[in-house]
């Protein structure tokens, strides 16, 4: 075990050299060479047994099975049941990433590659430029934004927008020239800038929508400020018999805000790292991970379990 390692190894080979070398045998340094070298790969065999080596396999469903040759078990990801898309990214190379529960391949656009500094050993990323990187799905996904519904993703943004107060982490085209639904980071300049929703200066995660009458959109901030180059797990719901949308950071309820009429209907591309509003706007400057979409409002437990 640990404890016998060090005693069995350099402390043992030490002690039969130098004290036994006058009138031994012949053979006595070949015998000293191989006490020496013994005592050596126990230590080594000590240290590598102490430090356990997770090894992570991909099931065929695309998701990270944890095994380890010893000590602690690596934690498995924790996903609620019934997504209706997810997006693992366990590819790590290519321009296409899997939609592991649904139909929705995602199509790596030009600005966008594999990030380097993934949130975990078991999760790939996808980094993007911030000037006209994303990844587009070629067609709407399969949840009706005016009934419930969630989306998480994990993320990371590197450096504040140049161009806008706003940058998209994912979203959701709509009938319009606007977006459905979108996820964002937000600087705010002031109390209530712009638009009236900030609590005041500084950088936060916001969920948008827009309803069916108009441009305007409904927005529910965070509490927490967002730190530049630090991941984060981001997850949105919209609940739609409490009448309300709500926004949580790295599994916390930070807000809710309710919402006066249905939520547009899905049309278009669902994105990462970008937004519409007429044109492409919102460019993400920094990375994506691990994002998913339910058909429903999923629980304050349930959202806390994300990992």
């Amino acid at each position: 075990g640990p404890g016998a390692g060090p005693g069995a190894g350099p402390g043992a080979g030490v002690g039969a050299g130098p004290g036994a070398g006058v009138g031994e045998s012949p053979t006595a340094p070949a015998r000293r060479r191989t006490g020496l070298l013994a005592g050596a790969i126990a230590a080594v065999l000590v240290v590598f047994t102490a430090c356990s080596v997770a090894i992570l396999r991909y099931a065929a469903s695309g998701d990270a099975t944890p095994e380890t040759t010893g000590g602690t078990p690596a934690p498995a990801r924790t996903v609620p049941a019934g997504a209706r898309h997810q997006w693992l990214l366990g590819e790590g190379v290519g321009m296409r990433a899997a939609d592991s529960a649904g139909p929705a391949e995602l199509l790596l656009r030009t600005g966008t590659r594999w990030d380097a500094r993934p949130p975990a050993p078991d999760v790939n990323a996808l980094l993007f430029d911030g000037v006209k990187g994303h990844a587009a799905t070629e067609q709407a996904v399969a949840v009706d934004p005016a009934r419930s519904f969630t989306v998480t993703a994990r993320a990371r943004i590197d450096r504040l927008p140049e161009e806008s107060s706003f940058a998209a982490v994912l979203s959701q085209d709509s009938t319009e020239d606007v977006f459905s639904y979108t996820l964002q980071h937000l600087r705010c300049t002031g109390a209530g800038e712009p638009d009236g929703f900030c609590p005041a200066e500084g950088a936060y995660w916001s969920f948008s929508v827009h309803g069916t009458s108009d441009f305007d959109a409904t927005r529910v901030v965070s509490r927490t400020t967002a730190e530049l180059g630090a991941w984060v797990r981001l997850t949105a719901v919209h609940d739609e018999p409490a009448g309300e949308i709500r926004i949580y950071v790295n599994g916390r309820p930070e807000g809710a805000k309710a919402v006066a009429e249905p939520i547009r209907q899905a049309s278009g591309p669902f994105y990462l790292g970008r937004a519409t509003y007429v044109t492409a706007v919102d460019f993400w400057p920094g990375a994506v991970a691990d994002v998913a979409v339910w058909d429903r409002a999923l629980s304050d437990e349930e959202i806390s379990t994300l990992n």
